[in-house]
């Protein structure tokens, strides 16, 4: 398996890396791990060619509200 997504930032790469990470590896060829747009400046990076899914609630992070921009929708 190849687990990948079209354009990445930090929420989308979390969920790769964690589906990545619960994966047989034995299956897994590899897992991209873009990091752009920067949501979360305290979420994972890689490093030394390695990444690891990020710790903490839910997806492990905890994208800046004033990055994230205007809402396009509001729901009531």
């Amino acid at each position: 398996m190849c687990v990948e997504d079209t354009w990445g930032s930090d929420v989308t790469t979390a969920a790769l890396l964690h589906l990545g990470a619960s994966t047989n590896p034995a299956g897994l060829m590899n897992v991209c791990d873009l990091v752009l747009p920067r949501l979360d400046e305290t979420a994972p990076v890689r490093k030394d060619g390695r990444i690891a899914p990020p710790e903490g609630i839910g997806l492990g992070v905890a994208p800046d509200p004033d990055r994230l921009g205007k809402p396009v929708i509001y729901l009531r």
